[in-house]
């Protein structure tokens, strides 16, 4: 039934019942049940029998009349209220009718928006990844030559000018590896490294690097230690531990605490720990400008920024907040959110409490200047600035460089020396289709050795990040900061990864 098409009752069609037409169909159908043959013959028959009653005279048939008459008024009123409940009964089928195609015809809606949602986001990754890449190429380039400009500058213009190229240079690359980050945790290519570590060296490391951004407000950083059920340690110190990723950790704290100080133009920013039965609650308190109601809701959503409408760049892209809850999301954390105009904002989640019986060091990095001296690094870039700075680079912190445009190259120039690479740097996409995964073997197999490989790339695909996460490889994006970069390099030569 679509609400057009008629009834088919009683041998007649009847219009479709509406709200509108219903009494109409109704007297209709009474009319029809009025000449209805059964019924008819039915009334004629009681007729009939009344009028024999009533004539016969006497008492008993007189009252034999009288009760067929009323016999005959409720079977007549029974079949009219029996009708009436037929026609309500198809009036709700046809209501429920088409209540079915309007939710129908929105689910298909529903299913039409998820699709176009679907092939979006594909384009955003894509394009992502496209654009990406292509920036990125320059921009990389541009990081090692401000570096080395950084390192080589005698004169104090010179070197100011560095700074200022470098202070820029990173902000850029800080926005591109935001883009970066939301890319791969949509990805699904970021997997946890659990750990069970203590909390306290994290804390030193965030205070030492927030202590200089909050005094430099006049704002007073603090970070007070409550203790609680499995927690000790000396006065101020957090000796609680903490089974989780501690770089994923170190993240989502690292951001609300930027956040926090960004956002505060006096008063004070707290990170506090507080001891619980098997579990560490963490608070990023602040007494800045805080978070209307309004905007509670939506403070998770990417590039949101509710005070920032002329998108100065100094105040981000609104992209922390997003990777804090994806990154949240991939820990299982629950962050809870208490904030009023004028009073400050708080932010508050539940770290699982760690074993100092598995306890490990993930904040303890020692190297020395001369970490990488001797080390043999075979790098393959198809760009000609990005190796040639590159190679200046590691050249200067000891490395001896064997830099191609292919591998066939450098393994040229590894065999003119009877060298053997200790460490393989190469791009992701190289010349005639190659790729880094092919580079990686042909040297493998070339030396008979499972060298360390390094793939370094500006590409955000998710494909080629599942490809190489799934050879083993580790991964840089670009743009490289130096630092990393070198980080990185000690940690695979020294069997860290």
């Amino acid at each position: 039934m679509d609400g057009k098409t008629p009834l088919p009752l009683f041998g007649q069609l009847f219009p479709a019942v509406t709200q509108e037409n219903l009494p109409v169909v109704e007297e209709q159908v009474h009319t029809r049940l009025r000449s209805y043959p059964a019924i008819i013959f039915t009334h004629s028959v009681l007729g009939l029998l009344i009028v024999r009653m009533a004539t016969v005279g006497d008492v008993v048939h007189s009252v034999l009349a009288v009760m067929l008459v009323l016999y005959a008024a409720f079977i007549l009123g029974a079949g009219r209220n029996l009708s009436a409940t037929f026609l309500l009964a198809l009036q709700r089928g046809w209501e429920r009718h088409v209540l079915l195609e309007a939710l129908v015809k929105q689910n298909e809606l529903a299913e039409t928006a998820r699709r176009q949602a679907e092939t979006a986001n594909r384009e955003k990754s894509r394009f992502l990844a496209t654009a990406s890449h292509d920036l990125r190429q320059p921009l990389q380039a541009l990081i090692l030559f401000s570096e080395a400009l950084k390192d080589a500058a005698k004169e104090p213009t010179v070197e100011r000018l560095a700074g200022q190229i470098e202070s820029s240079v990173h902000a850029l690359s800080g926005m591109f590896n935001a883009l970066l980050d939301v890319s791969r945790l949509d990805a699904g290519v970021i997997e946890p490294n659990w750990q069970h570590f203590s909390l306290q060296s994290l804390f030193d490391r965030l205070y030492v690097e927030f202590l200089p951004l909050a005094q430099v407000k006049g704002l007073q950083f603090d970070m007070p230690f409550e203790r609680g059920e499995g927690c000790s340690g000396a006065d101020g110190e957090c000796a609680a531990m903490a089974y989780s990723d501690p770089l994923l950790l170190e993240r989502i704290l690292r951001n609300l605490l930027s956040n926090a100080i960004r956002y505060t133009d006096s008063g004070s920013v707290k990170l506090s720990c507080r001891c619980l039965a098997g579990e560490v609650l963490l608070e990023i308190q602040d007494t800045g400008c805080g978070i209307s109601a309004a905007s509670l809701p939506h403070i998770f959503e990417e590039y949101y920024q509710e005070d920032n409408p002329s998108r100065n760049r100094r105040l981000g892209l609104g992209l922390g907040l997003a990777i804090v809850r994806r990154m949240a999301d991939l820990l299982g954390y629950k962050i809870q959110v208490r904030s009023a105009l004028g009073a400050g904002t708080t932010f508050s989640f539940r770290v699982k409490m760690g074993d100092e019986a598995h306890q490990t060091e993930p904040y303890q990095v020692t190297h020395s200047a001369h970490d990488l001296f001797g080390a043999a690094v075979a790098l393959v870039e198809d760009d000609p600035d990005i190796r040639e700075a590159t190679a200046e680079l590691m050249g200067q912190w000891g490395c001896k460089v064997y830099a191609g445009e292919t591998v066939e190259e450098v393994i040229r120039k590894l065999e003119a020396e009877d060298e053997r690479p200790a460490l393989l740097i190469s791009d992701y996409r190289l010349p005639d289709k190659m790729t880094a995964i092919q580079v990686i073997k042909t040297l493998r197999l070339r030396y008979n050795a499972d060298i360390p490989a390094l793939i370094v790339t500006g590409d955000t695909a998710p494909d080629t990040l599942y490809e190489i996460h799934s050879s083993g490889a580790m991964l840089l994006h670009k743009p490289i900061v130096p630092g990393r970069l070198r980080f990185m390099m000690h940690r695979m030569l020294s069997n860290e990864h």
